[in-house]
């Protein structure tokens, strides 16, 4: 191989097409992962907001915090995929509830530009 017959020289690794095929694997790996990570954080997010629907329709509203879905409807605190930390989430006027996470760029945008977002309600 190239490599092989120029073994001082620091572009023999061009020459190799396992150069090349891992790095077109690795491209698709990342990708790949983003993906994954944003999938995950919207069924996560999802989970919530089925149960903030079945805890309204127990108690006629939304709850004022995550934290009073659980036990009763989720079995721990919610928290971001992301991150780690809690989900948040937001009521507009309209009676909708905007429910988010932070996404890759790890800040809070308030459910706006990067941030992983379900909306829910009528």
């Amino acid at each position: 191989s190239a490599a092989s017959r120029v073994p001082n020289d620091p572009t023999a690794k061009f020459y190799s097409p396992f150069y090349w095929l891992t790095r077109l694997c690795m491209a698709n790996l990342e990708s790949m992962l983003d993906h994954y990570g944003v999938a995950a954080e919207e069924l996560n997010l999802k989970t919530i907001a089925w149960a903030m629907e079945r805890y309204r329709s127990a108690h006629g509203t939304y709850p004022k915090d995550l934290p009073e879905l659980v036990p009763a409807f989720l079995a721990q605190r919610p928290l971001g995929v992301m991150n780690g930390l809690p989900v948040s989430f937001q009521q507009t006027e309209t009676e909708k509830l905007k429910i988010y996470s932070v996404g890759w760029d790890a800040r809070d945008d308030g459910g706006a530009k990067d941030d992983v977002v379900v909306e829910i309600g009528w």
